[in-house]
Parts: C-alpha cells; sequence; structure tokens
C-alpha cells in the first residue's frame, strides 16, 4: 500500500468504528483504552493493518496484544484474545462473520465445570458481572451469552457469509453487527449504515 492508500484506508476505519459504536442518540463512544476483541486474519491480509492505522489515531487495547498475537497462529490468537477478555472486559470486537460465530457458539461451553473460563483470574467487576449472569441465566434456564457479560460499544464483521451469522451474533452479543465490505487488494470497498 501507498501512504495515500493507507490514509484513505485509515480515514475509512475510523469512520467505519465511529458509525458501529454510535447508539441511539448517534453519539459514538469510543475513547483510549477500549479493549478491542481482534478476530481477524493477520498480515499480510488487509485487517492484519487495522491495528497498524488504529494506532495512528487512537489508543486502543487489543486483546491480544499486536506484539504478540503476531507469534500465534490464528486459533492460539483468538483463544487468548477471548481469554484476556474475560479477565478484562471487551469494549469492541472485529471479527470475521464465522469466526465471530464460532467464538459465540462455544462461549457457553468455555464455563461448564464451574470455574474454567479464568473465572477466578478475573477483575472483581467482571467477576461479579459472571457470578450475577450465571445466576440470572439459570433463573431462565438458558445457557450464559456473551451479552450477558460484556456491553460491546462495537461489533463490525467481515466476509461473504455474514448475512448467515447476523442475526445469531446480534441476539448473542445485544449488539447490531455492522457488516463491511473489503478486500486485500482493495482495503476497505464501503459498510452498511443504520438504516
Amino acid at each position: 500500500y501507498t501512504r495515500s492508500m493507507l490514509d484513505v484506508f485509515r480515514s475509512n476505519l475510523m469512520a467505519i468504528t465511529t458509525l458501529s459504536s454510535s447508539n441511539e442518540t448517534k453519539k459514538a463512544r469510543l475513547k483510549n483504552g477500549d479493549k478491542v476483541l481482534f478476530g481477524l486474519a493477520p498480515l499480510p491480509f488487509v485487517t492484519g493493518l487495522f491495528p497498524v492505522v488504529f494506532e495512528e489515531e487512537i489508543d486502543f487495547k487489543f486483546l491480544p496484544p499486536v506484539k504478540e498475537a503476531h507469534s500465534m497462529s490464528f486459533g492460539e490468537r483468538n483463544k487468548k484474545g477471548f481469554s484476556l477478555g474475560m479477565q478484562k472486559g471487551i469494549d469492541l470486537f472485529f471479527g470475521l462473520s464465522s469466526v465471530a460465530f464460532y467464538i459465540t457458539e462455544n462461549f457457553a461451553s468455555s464455563f461448564q465445570g464451574g470455574t474454567s473460563g479464568g473465572v477466578l483470574k478475573k477483575k472483581p467487576l467482571m467477576l461479579y458481572r459472571f457470578l450475577k449472569a450465571k445466576y440470572q441465566c439459570a433463573k431462565e434456564g438458558r445457557d450464559i451469552e456473551p451479552r450477558d457479560l460484556f456491553s460491546l460499544k462495537s461489533l463490525v464483521c467481515a466476509g461473504t457469509d455474514t448475512a448467515s451469522y447476523k442475526d445469531a451474533l446480534r441476539e448473542a452479543w445485544g449488539i447490531d453487527p455492522l457488516e463491511i465490505f473489503a478486500g486485500t487488494e482493495v482495503s476497505i470497498v464501503g459498510t452498511e449504515t443504520h438504516s
């Protein structure tokens, strides 16, 4: 990519993230230090540029940290990122739709056996949220869902199969996924909007 392509890519990515994080009042809720669960492919794929271009605009904390993630396989990175999210919380989630769905579908199974999923390593707030969610879900006779623990500000999905997973992701995370259209050669092509 040329510098001018990266500049356009950065502007488009910030616009998409801002749009995705805007709530009913249309006020974006992004801030420095937001924790990002990153379920996208690394460089040389275009999604591997996300942390690089974000770094020029805003101080997001990627789960796992980008330098550490480079030495991991795709599966290891997703597992570690989610484990860190369980300890520190998650504010934003970027993912290939199928990967986001896979993580979501396996969410409840990570808690079977009581204290699995790193429950004892959580900060007090996360431990409180977990225990409260576990109790409420038991009362309702359902499995724990990501929305029971996290209040995402933004959920951005990519992939040609997004339509197949969007409703399930919305239900599980409690937020409307924003679908983007992108490719490694052309970077970001477009996005849907709230309407």
